[in-house]
This record gives C-alpha cells, sequence and structure tokens, in this order.
C-alpha cells in the first residue's frame, strides 16, 4: 500500500503516517504570531451571550418542563432562555386542552420568578400551526448580537 502524498514535506519515500510521528515542515517553521492566538489566548476577547429556545404547547405547563429548562440553562451555560408555547403543536391532531393565551399567561407568571427564563409569544402572535424552523429564523433577526441554542 502506498503512503497518502500530502503537499507539505511528509511522508517521506518509504515512510507510512500511521506508523511513525513526523514533524511537519509547516509547524516547525517560525511563523510570525500565533494565529489561532486571538482566539484561544486573549482574555480581552468577549463571548457571545447564549440565548436558548425551549418551545412546547405547555398544555398546561408543569414541573417537568420546569426542570429540563433548568437543566437546559445550567448544562448549556444560557444567559437567556426563551419559553415558546406553541399556538398548536405541528405533529398534534387535537386541539390543546387550554387556549393558546391561557398558556402564554402560565409562561409569563413563571418567567416573573426567574429572570433567566423571558416568555416568548412569537408563535402565539402568529395564531397558526408554525415549525420550529420558522420560528429560529425570526429569532436570529430579533437577537443577532446572541448565539441560538435549540
Amino acid at each position: 500500500m502506498q503512503p497518502i502524498q500530502l503537499p507539505w514535506s511528509f511522508p517521506r519515500q518509504g515512510k507510512s503516517l500511521i506508523f511513525e510521528k513526523e514533524e511537519c515542515l509547516l509547524c516547525s517553521k517560525n511563523l510570525p504570531g500565533d494565529p489561532f492566538e486571538k482566539f484561544m489566548g486573549n482574555a480581552n476577547i468577549q463571548r457571545r451571550p447564549r440565548l436558548g429556545l425551549f418551545g412546547g404547547t405547555f398544555d398546561p405547563l408543569h414541573l417537568g418542563h420546569l426542570k429540563l429548562a433548568q437543566l437546559a440553562v445550567q448544562k448549556g451555560n444560557l444567559d437567556k432562555l426563551l419559553l415558546c408555547p406553541a399556538y398548536q403543536a405541528p405533529l398534534r391532531a387535537e386541539s390543546p386542552l387550554f387556549p393558546a393565551t391561557d398558556r402564554f399567561a402560565m409562561v409569563q407568571a413563571v418567567c416573573q420568578e426567574n429572570a433567566v427564563f423571558e416568555s416568548c409569544p412569537i408563535e402565539i402572535k402568529h395564531r397558526k400551526l408554525r415549525y420550529t424552523l420558522d420560528t429560529i429564523k425570526e429569532l436570529s433577526k430579533q437577537y443577532p448580537s446572541y448565539d441560538l441554542f435549540v
């Protein structure tokens, strides 16, 4: 089997990448500055705030939803978590038990008790079946300085 030929210094004739470590000439040259320094070693770089999206019908909103929301904030290191009740779930044939306005009121009440949670009325305002992708596109425009996590 012939060794793979790469555009840089290795493998040399008769040498294999798998069985022998060799130094890449690109890595061994004294290049001016470190190209990764601005990303890895600079403490002055500000990270973008992290915005989470937690959607569902919340019909009704219950402790299981809240536990998941709290876990998402902790594990995702989120600065803000949007709780976004669906007007109607795309994969459900039956109507919700509670009207959209009541479900949104439940979400608002919970968000008043946790500063990281924020109610998101996007799907309720549209008053029609919506898909998560449409909501993400809209939120990306509303929160351009955030990294969005679903």
